[in-house]
């Protein structure tokens, strides 16, 4: 008897585990889980699916917020057909099924020589199985990945690393991705290991569905100042926690604030990630010229952070990154512009995210 189960709502839809009588899954947000979710209301070790007595059972593991079967609270439980099991904000669906029986010898062989022909075209990295190529630039390379090990899907993002054999520069860039895992907010999408391959340093983080800003506006033009003050509440909020925590993001742009689908919730990638790169002596041209309508000379990195968020904010509304004086637009955004763009009062994120507060509420 095998079973499965597979998510019908939350990150990753779709994506689902064969059970079998003889392996005990355990389901969680940790990385060593056997079917890892992505989702912040689920523990590290949520619960776990094993068999006893001919039928698969599901038992929490003091999860903080609870094993839900068809919406029942429960502790430990037999699981029927079609159950729907809730861990946080996702839903996944349970079936027993009775796989095919193979004919033949033979065509056993054959599915399996098949399987492992389409493992070895498969591209890696290390443990991990790449999926898609998510964006390939001179300077870094990002792709959804299967690791092989959990079979959780994750997001690659590896540099060509000149130093890669000298351990001391992999000691502080360990040392570094420890202190970017003290950051706890549910619009950074974390980086949770490091490893290294020849000349490359990968790092590896929660893969999130969803489109860039960058994306949005390619396929609507523009946003209304409503929904695009929405979007920057978060941002702002976001900053205003990282630069209270000791940290800048040092390279926001359109390119690495994501739409989560499904959710609609905002995601800021790459924290601090290029500055602190560029510190270990890794220089992008391509990224530092990407990133000059975001930059304002002799800004402490506060300050340049909440230059880059105005900046795609105009870019929500407008199209464009910079601020002209004949733009058509309202009042209360055209004097918000006029003076971080013309005078170059560049108010802290805390304050950013009040005046973008009050905006909101003026003009509902």
């Amino acid at each position: 008897m095998n079973g499965k189960i597979t998510i019908l709502k939350g990150n990753n839809q779709g994506l689902s585990m064969t059970l079998r009588s003889n392996r005990k899954v355990v389901v969680g947000r940790g990385k060593k889980c056997s079917f890892c979710l992505q989702d912040t209301k689920s523990s590290s070790n949520h619960c776990e699916i094993n068999v006893e007595e001919g039928q698969f059972c599901i038992a929490d593991l003091s999860s903080t917020n609870g094993t839900y079967v068809n919406g029942k609270k429960i502790e430990k439980i037999a699981l029927k057909d079609k159950d729907e099991i809730q861990i946080g904000n996702t839903v996944l669906l349970f079936e027993i099924f009775i796989p095919k029986v193979a004919e033949s010898y033979s065509e056993i062989t054959q599915v399996f020589e098949e399987q492992e022909r389409q493992e070895e075209k498969a591209e890696s990295l290390g443990n991990y199985r790449i999926l898609e190529t998510i964006q390939r630039k001179d300077y870094a390379s990002i792709y959804k990945a299967e690791n092989r090990s959990h079979k959780n899907i994750v997001r690659l993002q590896f540099f060509s690393w000149p130093g890669a054999a000298d351990s001391s520069k992999k000691e502080q860039m360990e040392r570094k991705l420890h202190s970017f895992q003290s950051l706890k907010n549910p619009c950074i999408a974390p980086v949770y290991d490091i490893f290294w391959e020849r000349d490359k340093c990968i790092l590896v983080g929660d893969y999130i569905e969803g489109k860039t800003l960058q994306e949005i506006i390619q396929e609507k033009k523009s946003l209304s100042s409503g929904k695009a003050i929405k979007i920057l509440l978060n941002i702002a909020a976001t900053l205003d926690y990282l630069h209270i925590k000791g940290f800048s993001h040092g390279g926001l742009s359109i390119n690495n604030v994501l739409i989560e689908s499904g959710t609609r919730c905002v995601k800021l990638l790459d924290i601090s990630l290029y500055r602190f790169l560029e510190e270990s002596g890794l220089v992008f041209p391509a990224w530092q010229k990407e990133m000059l309508p975001y930059h304002i000379a002799e800004s402490r990195p506060e300050l340049q952070d909440v230059y880059a968020a105005s900046c795609i904010l105009c870019y929500l509304i407008t199209g464009n990154l910079s601020f002209s004086k004949d733009m058509d637009l309202e009042k209360d955004i055209k004097e918000i512009f006029h003076k971080i763009f013309v005078q170059k009062t560049i108010p802290s994120a805390r304050d950013f995210y009040k005046i973008l507060l009050q905006n909101l509420e003026k003009n509902k």
